[in-house]
């Protein structure tokens, strides 16, 4: 029992100590809500010593507006220990001032077992006025674009535009007075154009710029403060006085590069201004400064209209002026009714349009680039061709002749484009350059044709020669000679006579292979065929039935007729240039294919020459000497076995000779 006592008691005397020392405000409070104990953090929080606080209820603290929810917060504790609320509350002190506090509730067992509470307080007042100030700098700013949209709808209306200027400048500051200072282009000196309050009466007041706040706002491009007239030297005590300005805000207004006014905030009271009131006048009269810009560039423009008109409204050509003022940089100022015409705009549509607007994507970017060389003075005119973008959503080309007109004093004011619709022009230029391109390629291929042909009649002469003599000397001797050659030498006339026959029909065979084969009118109706007996049948054609033929008979997809004259002229060509095919050999060859390897013990195909050994009327000069032949044997080789979805190829045999390998789509699915 003791021992549980003594717990306890060290339990107490560590809450009384912890009580004590927190730094975040603590206190005690009875179920009603008067306090019974505070600590020193807590005395601070309110600025009022404890026996000001103990036996005083919390409503007596409380801001009136939160005393309602703090009693209910109160309920919603009950008396049921370890029971919390969170909320936000205010604190009044002594001197009227206010602390915002986080606060929780606890319930907890007092004395007797009564219900008290636990009070914890964070001031979070510096919190909170960070939050107010940062959602009245966001009601700032949309105010001010709100501000600048106002004013850009009266631009046309000068007077309206200034006098919008000063009223909105006064409610999102929330001054006494607004003003619009503009430079007296004669005098240097600040002319009153609009204001406010009684600053709206003054109009024609002078203000000297030298010295002045407006010329240190010049100076630094940024608002200047005053805290207090009477003291300040940079403003005139006496006009001050007579106006009841105390604290000032002075912000530039800058058109083209040029300082061309200020934006003014004043108030009755000394130091109503501070340096976060100042950036927002820096934001507003730089929004602002746009919409003045776009004021002075109508004036100017209005200046020469009737003569510009003329001549814009009655010429064959588009012309449009382009801002090249940094707040409306590109945007059309003027378009005259040919633009219509080309862009299928009209011209109130195009006056609400910028150059990125009008302009291809592709194009846009470079001219922008361009007119801010234009601007920079780098250059003074351009002539380019770009793609505008119809309203009908067709591209039209036009050619575009680009120079910027420039103030007095060097400045830019805006860029005058003259608009040439080249859309047809191209199309032809294009067209001829289509029609020179196929002239051109058939050109080519004429020169192919005709070089083939000489190629062919050049073979021809050659190869034709020869079994014409034998056949014409064999024909004249049997029938010059019948009655005196016996019957061995008349069959071996008969024999030499249809041997060379057979040559000559080999020989326009490949030809009219070759004609179709370049024609493209080759076609292969392939269908699935066993190989071995494809090979054999081509053996007994060459008179070769003994050629070995190794590995399984497997079925490809091949024309057959194609199959055929690939394989006797693979022989053919083994026995021309190879003294003969050794063996022929079926296997697998990847991928669902099945090769057909034709082996030689020849001298091979030499190494200089094998780059050009499928090409048509190729022969290498090792062997155009001593072996007859078209040269398209190969060739044709390759045309039927890509025709069948196959290939050729040539390897140079491990021992010596060749080997040809043709490969062909597998038609067994065991052909892997």
């Amino acid at each position: 029992m003791r021992a549980g006592l003594r717990t306890q008691e060290a339990a107490e005397a560590w809450f009384q100590a912890a009580f004590e020392a927190s730094p975040s405000g603590m206190a005690i409070a009875d179920e009603h809500g008067r306090f019974v104990r505070v600590n020193a953090a807590f005395e601070a929080l309110l600025k009022r010593p404890a026996e000001q606080i103990v036996g005083h209820s919390f409503e007596e603290f409380t801001h009136p507006e939160d005393r309602a929810a703090n009693e209910e917060q109160r309920r919603r504790v009950g008396r049921e220990p370890g029971t919390v609320a969170d909320f936000d509350k205010r604190y009044v002190r002594p001197d009227g001032s206010i602390v915002w506090v986080k606060l929780g509730l606890t319930a907890i067992d007092g004395p007797g077992g009564q219900p008290y509470r636990l009070v914890q307080c964070e001031d979070i007042t510096a919190r909170k006025a960070a939050d107010a100030a940062a959602r009245r700098a966001t009601a700032r700013l949309y105010e001010t674009i709100a501000a600048q949209r106002e004013i850009l709808a009266a631009v046309d209306h000068q007077p309206r535009m200034l006098q919008l200027m000063a009223e909105r400048a006064r409610q999102i500051l929330a001054a006494d007075y607004g003003s619009v200072h503009l430079l007296d282009g004669d005098r240097g000196d600040l002319r009153l154009a609009a204001g406010t309050g009684s600053l709206g009466t003054a109009q024609g007041w002078v203000i000297p710029l030298a010295g002045s706040l407006a010329e240190q706002a010049f100076a630094g491009r940024a608002a200047v403060r005053c805290d207090d007239t009477r003291t300040d030297e940079r403003t005139d005590p006496q006009l001050s006085a007579r106006h009841h300005v105390r604290s000032l805000l002075v912000a530039p207004l800058i058109t083209d590069r040029t300082e061309a006014g200020v934006l003014v905030v004043s108030a009755r009271l000394p130091g109503a201004f501070s340096d976060t009131d100042a950036y927002h006048l820096t934001l507003l009269a730089d929004a602002l400064s746009g919409a003045l810009q776009h004021a002075q560039d109508t004036a100017r423009m209005e200046a020469s209209e009737t003569r510009f008109r003329l001549a814009s409204e009655h010429s064959p050509l588009g012309l449009t002026l382009a801002s090249i003022a940094p707040g409306t940089f590109g945007r059309y100022l003027h378009a005259n009714p040919a633009m219509t015409a080309i862009t299928g705009y009209t011209v109130d549509e195009l006056t609400t349009m910028t150059v990125a607007d009008l302009q291809h994507p592709e194009d846009a970017a470079d001219t922008y680039a361009i007119m801010g060389q234009l601007l920079a003075g780098t250059r003074d005119s351009v002539h380019v061709e770009r793609r505008y973008r119809h309203k009908d959503g067709h591209i039209v080309w036009v050619a575009l002749h680009s120079a910027v007109v420039r103030d007095e004093r060097g400045y830019g004011d805006y860029v005058v484009n003259q608009v040439e619709d080249v859309t047809a022009r191209r199309a032809a230029e294009r067209n001829r350059a289509v029609a020179a391109a196929t002239l051109a390629q058939r050109n080519l291929e004429l020169e192919a044709a005709n070089q083939l042909k000489l190629d062919i009649i050049g073979m021809l002469g050659h190869e034709i020669g020869n079994p014409l003599s034998s056949i014409r000397g064999y024909s004249e001797l049997l029938t010059d000679d019948w009655a005196d050659l016996d019957d061995a030498r008349r069959e071996r006339a008969v024999a030499a006579i249809a041997r060379q026959a057979g040559r000559l029909d080999d020989i326009v065979r490949e030809v009219l292979a070759l004609a179709a084969y370049d024609a493209g009118t080759v076609t292969a109706d392939r269908q699935a065929l066993a190989l071995r007996p494809e090979i054999a049948r081509a053996l007994t054609a060459v008179d070769n039935e003994d050629l070995p033929v190794t590995g399984a008979d497997t079925r490809v997809w091949v024309n057959a007729g194609h199959l055929q004259q690939i394989l006797v002229n693979l022989l053919s060509n083994a026995a021309k240039y190879g003294a003969g095919a050794t063996a022929i050999h079926i296997g697998p060859a990847g991928d669902r294919r099945i090769g057909v390897r034709v082996e030689d013990r020849g001298p091979g195909v030499p190494e200089e020459f094998r780059p050009r050994l499928f090409q048509r009327l190729a022969r290498a000069e090792r062997d155009a000497s001593t072996v007859s032949g078209t040269g398209l044997g190969l060739y044709i080789v390759r045309r039927l076995a890509e025709a069948n979805q196959g290939s050729i190829r040539y390897e140079p045999g491990p021992a010596g000779g060749s080997l040809f390998i043709l490969e062909l789509e597998a038609a067994d699915t065991s052909a892997d």
